[in-house]
This record gives structure tokens, C-alpha cells and sequence, in this order.
């Protein structure tokens, strides 16, 4: 499966239903946040986990939210 996470469509094609945590790895910050916050819409009881180039960055999104 190829495609945008931050895309709903592309979600519900890989499955995102059957799945308890989905892990992120990306180095931009907005499209990170674009991506939790449709899989929260799609799945709120999901745990994500982000992987990011920046610890500020990863510090702001753990604060923003349910990212570990």
C-alpha cells in the first residue's frame, strides 16, 4: 500500500481498522501531525508512534497529543 497517511482513503484501503498501533516515521512535523489526526478520527483507541529527526519536534507532538 502507497499513498498520502494523512489521506482517510488511504487508511481505510491498508487496513487501519485491524490494526492497535501504527508508527509513523517522517521528518515533517505538519505532515506527522496531518497523519495523527486522521488516524485518531479514523481509529481514536490507536496508539501512534512517531519517529522524527528532531526531538523538539517529537517533545511538541507527545505534548500535542496521544503520540509516544
Amino acid at each position: 500500500m502507497a499513498g498520502d497517511a494523512a489521506d482517510p482513503a488511504v487508511l481505510i484501503q491498508a487496513h487501519i481498522a485491524g490494526v492497535s498501533v501504527l508508527i509513523i516515521t517522517a521528518a515533517d512535523v505538519f505532515r506527522i501531525r496531518q497523519m495523527v489526526e486522521t488516524t485518531q478520527i479514523l481509529k481514536p483507541q490507536i496508539e501512534v508512534l512517531i519517529s522524527t529527526h528532531d526531538a523538539g519536534d517529537a517533545a511538541r507532538l507527545q505534548k500535542a497529543g496521544r503520540v509516544f
